[in-house]
C-alpha cells in the first residue's frame, strides 16, 4: 500500500470568506437545517469541492453514534458471483468489528445520483471514510471526490492519477502460483474456469502449469 498524501483542510472561516456567506450559512448548508435556498446550498456545496472543505467527522452525540466507513465496488452484470468483491468485504467487516458502521454500496459509470450523494455525505462529515473498488470510470470520480473533500479513502486496484492511499493486486501471479501448485502435486490435468478480465490470469495459470496449451478452459466461471 502506497503513503498517505496530506492535504491541507481549511477552516470553516476562511471557507466563509472565499465563498461570500456567514459561517451560519454554510453551517446551514452541511447539516440542513435552518433555512437556506437549494440555489446557495448548491453553490455552497460545490464551492466546498474545489476549495478542499469538508465539516470534519462529526462528533459522537452518544454512544451508539458510530463512525460509517462505506464500501463502494463496481457491479456486474455477467450472473456470476463476485467473489473477489465478497471475499474483500468478509475480510473488512471481520477487521472493523463493531467499531465502525460498514456500508457496501454497488455503483456502475451510470450512478452519478450514488456519487452526488456521497459528495454531500463527505462534505457534511457524516462518513469517517470511504473504500472505493476499482473497475469503472465511477470508481475514479468517488476517488476524485473523497480526496477533494479531504475524505479519508483506500483504492483497492489501479485508477490513473492516484499514487497514494492505494493497494494494488496481481491476478496474473495468483493464476501463476494455482498453475505451479497443480505442477508441483503432481495433478496433470486440470479446468480452468475463465472468468472477469481473464487473459491476464489464464495466461499466469498456463505459465505456472508448464506452459502447456492442453489445459480445457470452461467460460464463464468465476475465474
Amino acid at each position: 500500500m502506497k503513503g498517505e498524501k496530506m492535504r491541507n483542510r481549511i477552516t470553516i472561516q476562511e471557507f466563509a470568506e472565499k465563498t461570500g456567506v456567514s459561517i451560519a450559512t454554510i453551517s446551514r448548508a452541511f447539516t440542513g437545517n435552518g433555512r437556506i435556498s437549494p440555489e446557495t446550498r448548491k453553490r455552497i456545496l460545490e464551492a466546498a469541492g474545489k476549495y478542499g472543505y469538508s465539516a470534519g467527522t462529526r462528533k459522537l452525540k452518544s454512544e451508539c453514534d458510530i463512525p460509517e466507513i462505506v464500501f463502494f465496488y463496481p457491479e456486474l452484470y455477467s450472473g456470476e458471483p463476485d467473489y473477489f468483491t465478497a471475499e474483500i468485504i468478509v475480510n473488512i467487516k471481520r477487521h472493523l468489528g463493531n467499531d465502525h458502521i460498514f456500508t457496501v454500496t454497488p455503483f456502475d459509470e451510470n450512478d452519478d445520483h450514488i456519487i452526488d450523494s456521497a459528495k454531500v455525505r463527505m462534505l457534511n462529515g457524516s462518513v469517517a471514510g470511504i473504500i472505493v473498488v476499482a473497475g469503472s470510470p465511477g470508481a475514479e470520480k468517488l476517488a476524485q471526490t473523497a480526496d477533494s473533500c479531504s475524505v479519508p479513502y483506500v483504492l483497492i486496484g489501479k485508477i490513473p492519477g492516484f499514487e497514494y492511499n492505494t493497494v494494488l493486486h496481481d491476478n496474473e501471479y495468483g493464476a501463476f502460483l494455482a498453475g505451479k501448485y497443480f505442477r508441483e502435486t503432481g495433478r496433470r490435468h486440470p479446468v480452468y474456469l475463465s472468468g472477469h478480465l481473464d487473459a491476464a490470469k489464464r495466461s499466469g495459470f498456463k505459465r505456472g502449469f508448464g506452459g502447456t496449451e492442453r489445459i480445457p478452459v470452461i467460460p464463464g466461471g468465476a475465474g
